[in-house]
């Protein structure tokens, strides 16, 4: 059973099917995936693995891929919080990892939306060391509610903890969101091609990174994390081709890791991303 903290959202990951079959085609649908999971999680150890323990949070877990991959990597937690609002990813979750993680750490199953204050209620202010969300906040609209968010995860987090959030990158419109929809287009051949999913799936998928998500660039990403009072400490992702012609399926499924996001990068708001990782401090208490 999940506790449910607020009414959970409607959305394409909470329909019937969905989570039943993300794990069956996320790895070959996006081929950098495990590789961002990895890399994830060794800035995790890497910068947490030697600090006093404290909670682990993933924001919209979905079927909990990325913290399984952290717990695998370092047990140095309190208890691990995933949330999600979807009952059906949830469950995927709990029968993945059960209710404890290495070392016998506690895991809680939240459902419920990320929007307003009801999750943070379930956190002690500065009781965080680790807090992820990975490929789930592109679905707030309102950049207020976003930011919002984050200044929730800021003061949640300790002063020498550790936030990541990893989004797929573009503008609403313009050059790279272009570059953006070729991208969605191979993927969606390919989901049909390889047979990960029928026709009728794949549409609904595509529907759903087309019209329900809500794409920001890497400048603006950034100014949000800073709005709520966190910095960027590192940044690494999947840059995508500056041209729709030019985002073939060869190009995306040899790409195989994240690479370092430069300067120049992290600034271009014509910059399309498959998927961008930003690991973030609050402040300093």
């Amino acid at each position: 059973m999940f506790h449910l903290f607020m009414p959970a959202s409607a959305g394409y990951f909470a329909e019937e099917g969905v989570a039943a079959r993300y794990d069956a085609y996320i790895d070959v649908s996006i081929p950098f995936y495990r590789a961002t999971l990895g890399s994830i999680a060794g800035h995790v150890v890497q910068r947490l693995g030697k600090t006093a323990p404290g909670a682990l949070v993933e924001l919209g877990c979905g079927t909990a891929n990325l913290s399984r991959e952290v717990m695998r990597r370092m047990s140095n937690f309190t208890e691990a919080l995933l949330l999600d609002h979807s009952p059906s990813m949830l469950q995927v979750a709990r029968k993945k990892l059960g209710d404890r993680g290495p070392g016998g750490l506690p895991i809680r199953y939240q459902l419920g939306s990320l929007q307003g204050q009801a999750w943070a209620n379930l956190l002690e202010a500065r009781s965080c060391t680790a807090i992820l969300a990975m490929l789930t906040l592109d679905h707030i609209a309102v950049d207020g509610e976003f930011t919002g968010l984050l200044t929730n995860v800021e003061r949640r987090l300790r002063g020498d903890g550790l936030f990541v959030l990893a989004e797929k990158v573009a503008t609403q419109d313009g050059p790279s969101r272009a570059v953006f929809e070729a991208m969605v287009e191979v993927r969606h051949r390919h989901l049909i091609d390889h047979r990960l999913m029928t026709t009728a799936q794949a549409a609904r998928w595509r529907r759903h990174l087309l019209e329900e998500d809500h794409l920001r660039s890497l400048p603006h990403l950034i100014r949000l994390i800073e709005a709520s009072g966190m910095r960027v400490l590192f940044a690494e992702g999947v840059a995508l081709p500056k041209t729709p012609s030019q985002m073939t399926a060869e190009m995306f499924y040899q790409t195989s890791e994240p690479a370092v996001l430069s300067a120049d990068q992290l600034s271009d708001d014509s910059l399309a991303c498959a998927i961008a990782v930003l690991g973030c401090a609050g402040r300093r208490i």
